[in-house]
């Protein structure tokens, strides 16, 4: 995809939305659906088959056990931590705008607006990085 396609998306999903998005294009997790005597749950599973994290459930479960990157900044450490050089600055100005490099990738720079937040721009910029690499390598 190219940085136009994946800004378009992105603003045409909602937060749930995004945050599938980011667990399946980046993370290259799997939503799975597991039955249970409180209601069960859906979680996110990993290559090896591993819930590594959850998405929804009908119980009560501390909230950091939810991975939601576009609006959890410590979910969104997680997304940060995937790619091996990444370099983020809040860029000074009227608007809260925060810049993102990921893997020395000048395409992966991002200027938010004053709507979005820090973990959003890590989140966006991790998409822009994996989906342009891909397309890049085809």
């Amino acid at each position: 995809m190219s940085r136009g396609e994946i800004l378009a998306k992105w603003a045409e999903l909602g937060a749930r939305e995004r945050d599938a998005w980011i667990a399946t294009a980046v993370m290259g997790w799997r939503r799975v659906s597991r039955p249970g005597g409180g209601g069960g749950y859906i979680g996110w599973q990993d290559a090896e088959g591993r819930v590594v994290a959850i998405e929804e459930d009908s119980m009560t479960v501390d909230s950091r056990d939810y991975f939601r990157p576009s609006r959890d900044i410590s979910a969104a450490w997680t997304v940060f931590e995937r790619f091996p050089y990444i370099e983020i600055a809040r860029i000074p100005g009227e608007t809260t705008t925060y810049g993102v490099r990921i893997n020395g990738l000048d395409g992966s720079i991002l200027a938010m607006t004053q709507e979005s937040t820090f973990p959003e721009a890590i989140c966006l910029a991790a998409l822009i990085a994996k989906l342009t690499e891909v397309s890049a390598d085809v």
